[in-house]
């Protein structure tokens, strides 16, 4: 049977299994068959759904979470790490290591005030105040005055430098009522 040559082997397997057109509508009933088992389990598959929790999305502008207890790197598991007491001849160093700690236990962070030291540190920050009062009631002066006499001073107030945007013009102006911020200020202004 070997010996043959390949087109009279296939001649004879054909005509042993039956015609060419058998051999198709067999393919076609194995397709079909395969065809509907496949359409069975996929709708099996649509029906037995897994209901999955619906995730929350987190916010962008949600402070990023992090533990105040994390590990210390240096007493990690980690086998690669350093360690920090080992001076490597055998003698413990005895360095402080990083202890992690609860902020939320601890009494250091939340003192007492002292106000003679607070007064002390942040007492400037009235005397910029006063100054920067002085330098508005000024310019609002200045500009009530008309004519020459009144572009006069306004030159001389921006030449000597009081004529800068002070912290408080500043935000009112970027809040979008800068006018709303001048007329305020000189009703409580006693000139």
């Amino acid at each position: 049977e070997d010996d043959r040559p390949l087109s009279e082997r296939v001649y004879i397997n054909q005509h042993e299994k039956g015609s060419s057109s058998k051999l198709r509508s067999e393919k076609a009933d194995k397709k079909a068959k395969a065809l509907k088992i496949a359409s069975k389990r996929l709708a099996q598959m649509k029906s037995t759904k897994k209901e999955t929790k619906a995730r929350k999305k987190k916010s962008k502008h949600a402070p990023t979470e992090s533990s105040s207890l994390r590990r210390d790197y240096y007493t990690s598991l980690n086998s690669n790490a350093l360690n920090i007491n080992s001076s490597g001849v055998g003698i413990t160093i005895g360095a402080n290591a990083y202890k992690p700690r609860d902020p939320r236990l601890q009494d250091t962070l939340s003192g007492h005030l002292d106000q003679d030291v607070f007064q002390k540190r942040y007492g400037f920050l009235e005397e910029v105040q006063e100054e920067e009062i002085k330098n508005l009631k000024e310019r609002i002066r200045v500009h009530r005055i008309t004519g020459r006499r009144g572009q006069k001073m306004r030159r001389k107030i921006k030449e000597e430098g009081k004529g800068a945007w002070t912290t408080l013009e500043v935000r009112f102006y970027f809040i979008g009522s800068f006018h709303i911020f001048f007329k305020s200020i000189s009703t409580f202004l006693p000139f």
